[in-house]
């Protein structure tokens, strides 16, 4: 194995990710390499380090995690509002053109009758007038007629 192939491969070696042939070689390699030496110890150095137990903080601790949970929270409850709202927000709108819709009809079913009452008063109207002038016309008697009642 060269330098680089090595090099590559160092944090699946660490983490003894790879098959026994090539953690094999590269463990070959490290011994003979004084410069892939170097860099394997500073490598296992660091994963050592990091992979030790996290040191506890004032950042850590308390308030400060209370108050990374309550904006999680708050954030949590702002997208459930959004999605609220947004499931709504159709329903709201179908209702409301349901009842503008009805309100409409209503109106014109209610103008309709409206008008169509006012046509039958009209009606009444002139079949009552109508009436009225018949009745004056079978009372008035020709004048003639009149002359010839008083001549006899």
């Amino acid at each position: 194995m060269i330098c680089r192939q090595v090099e590559k491969e160092m944090i699946n070696y660490y983490y003894n990710e790879l098959d026994s042939a090539t953690k094999s070689a590269i463990s070959d390699h490290i011994s003979g390499c004084l410069r892939c030496q170097s860099a394997w110890k500073d490598l296992k150095a660091t994963l050592d380090s990091i992979e030790g137990p996290i040191p506890t903080t004032k950042i850590l601790q308390g308030d400060y995690l209370a108050g990374v949970y309550k904006k999680i929270k708050g954030k949590q409850r702002r997208r459930l509002l959004v999605t609220l709202v947004s499931a709504i927000t159709p329903f709201v709108l179908v209702v409301s053109l349901g009842v503008t819709a009805y309100i409409i009809k209503t109106k014109i079913e209610t103008s309709l009758a409206i008008q169509d009452l006012e046509l039958v008063e009209h009606l009444d109207l002139v079949q009552d007038m109508e009436i009225i002038q018949g009745l004056g016309e079978s009372e008035t008697v020709p004048e003639e007629e009149v002359r010839q009642g008083e001549s006899t």
